[in-house]
């Protein structure tokens, strides 16, 4: 269970002794759960209370993916919404800057454009430095046959 692992390694982190890796499996082990609120919740408490550069610079990265993969999310929505009102999906992101669906260009959280697929699937500009981590697939159990 994700969440009881990542409540445990949360509570574990919160000793004056612990590691600070057991904050950042905390976070990890709750996005795999798909909360992506816990997790930014995890990962902004990480930034904000280490001393250590290497921990906040890697908190910084994980915040940032998720920030991107938040408006990812929904610059989809918005792009299904344009082939609803279009019968095509948008070409840039600045078409749906010029139906007035969005209210100016949509950047990632370094600045860079987010860009379409032809298929309507936004995704990171290439010269972004934003890693995205792939979640995995997690097969139905046998109480959702």
């Amino acid at each position: 269970d994700y969440q009881k692992s990542s409540a445990a390694y949360l509570a574990g982190s919160k000793n004056p002794l612990a590691p600070g890796w057991l904050g950042m499996m905390a976070a990890q082990v709750v996005l795999k759960a798909n909360d992506t609120n816990t997790s930014e919740m995890i990962w902004s408490e990480i930034y904000n209370s280490t001393p250590n550069p290497a921990i906040r610079k890697s908190a910084m990265q994980h915040l940032e993916a998720l920030h991107a993969t938040q408006d990812i999310e929904q610059l989809n929505q918005i792009a299904q919404k344009y082939h609803e009102m279009f019968g095509h999906y948008p070409a840039s992101v600045e078409a749906l800057l010029q139906v007035g669906l969005v209210r100016g260009l949509p950047v990632d959280p370094t600045g860079l454009p987010y860009m379409y697929d032809a298929d309507g699937k936004a995704h990171l500009n290439p010269k972004s430095e934003i890693v995205i981590e792939a979640t995995p697939v997690t097969p139905p159990s046998a109480n959702d046959k």
